[in-house]
């Protein structure tokens, strides 16, 4: 973006993405720090993250319903979403080590 359109701010993009994210056209991934990636919405899935080199890779979404059934909700919360980032090292950083 930043080679066609010169004067954009790094704000403005950020302010344009926060708000995709809260209308629900998109999602934004951290793991407990900084925004780390912003993807668009699509479906539900996981990611697990590489401490060493930040790559993300996503994963299927399938312990939703044992995440819920194992974790007790305040009364009257309504779930909207579960989002779960896993932290390690990939192989291809394990096998450089």
């Amino acid at each position: 973006m930043r080679r066609e359109h010169r004067n954009l701010s790094r704000k403005t993009v950020y302010d344009i993405l926060s708000s995709f994210v809260r209308v629900g056209l998109g999602a934004c991934v951290t793991d407990g720090g900084e925004p780390y990636l912003y993807e668009a919405a699509g479906a539900a899935h996981y990611h697990a993250r590489c401490r060493v080199c930040d790559r993300l890779f996503d994963l299927p979404a399938s312990a939703d319903s044992q995440i819920v059934a194992r974790t007790p909700l305040p009364e009257g919360f309504r779930l909207e979403g579960i989002r779960v980032v896993l932290r390690g090292v990939c192989s291809r950083c394990r096998d450089e080590v």
